[in-house]
Parts: structure tokens; C-alpha cells; sequence
């Protein structure tokens, strides 16, 4: 029964690192995820540790579990009236594991619609962790909130 179950889902062995494209109200949300490469990085390891990261590029890791991540976050645009905006990379770098699969985000907004609300339950088990960006489109702000789902 497990190998039958593998053979018709086989996104659960392999994650593709597909563009998300969220859309609400007049706005369009984009994420990229790419896979994650230790070269390009800095790691603090915990405590005397050689296996164990604590910090990568001088931040918290999220949703590593102390390990090398999967995937990293590549881009995080928005679109809105024709205009480019870039999410900034300190909302978003130190977020791995993201899985950009569009089932697991829930994107609201204000009801004025000045404002929007992304939230994603990210992560790997003992290193899951759920991630929350606000952007107002009055004066295009953008601000984050994070917390460890782990109890």
C-alpha cells in the first residue's frame, strides 16, 4: 500500500521550487524558492558543535531544525497598479524551508484594502514555524511577524 500511495503522489518525495503567484484584490504576490546553497553562506554552529546551525548570514535560522536547509527564498515581489515592489530582503532572508506550495498560505486584507496579511506555516517538524508579512499599500510599509510553532 505505501509504495502504491508513493507512486500516485510522488510530489511528496521530490519538492519542486515553482513560483508561487498569490492574488488578491488588485494586487499579485510572487515567491520564489531556490534550492539552498552552503557556499554563499556564514554559519554559527551551536555550542562546539560542527553539525548544528544557530545562525546563518548573522540571523536566526528558521526552520532549519539546526540543520542545512532545503530551500531558501529567492524573490518575494509584489505587483500592484502596474508598479513593482520588492519585498526587503531582511523580511525574508532568514526564512528556509518555506515549501511555496499555495495550500498552505492565507493571504487577507484590510477592508479598506489598504493592507495585506500573508501568513505561511513553514518549516520541518522540531524547526516549524509560522511567518506573517503585513504590507500597506498606503505608504507601501513593510513589516513582519514570526514565531516558533514548536511547543
Amino acid at each position: 500500500m505505501y509504495l502504491i500511495h508513493l507512486l500516485f503522489f510522488p510530489t511528496f518525495i521530490q519538492h519542486r521550487l515553482e513560483p508561487t503567484v498569490l492574488k488578491i484584490g488588485k494586487a499579485t504576490i510572487r515567491l520564489e524558492e531556490k534550492r539552498f546553497d552552503k557556499k554563499k553562506h556564514k554559519f554559527k554552529m551551536v555550542g562546539g558543535s560542527s553539525r548544528l546551525i544557530e545562525m546563518i548570514d548573522g540571523r536566526r535560522a528558521w526552520g532549519t531544525d539546526e540543520k542545512l536547509p532545503r530551500e531558501e527564498i529567492k524573490s518575494f515581489t509584489i505587483r500592484l497598479k502596474g508598479k513593482l515592489y520588492r519585498v526587503p530582503k531582511a523580511l525574508w532572508s532568514d526564512c528556509f524551508n518555506l515549501g511555496t506550495d499555495i495550500g498552505r498560505f492565507k493571504v487577507t486584507e484590510s477592508k479598506d484594502h489598504s493592507i495585506i496579511f500573508i501568513r505561511k506555516n513553514a518549516g520541518d517538524s522540531a524547526g516549524s514555524y509560522v511567518v506573517e508579512w503585513k504590507i500597506s499599500f498606503k505608504n507601501m510599509k513593510f513589516s513582519r511577524k514570526i514565531k516558533s510553532t514548536v511547543i
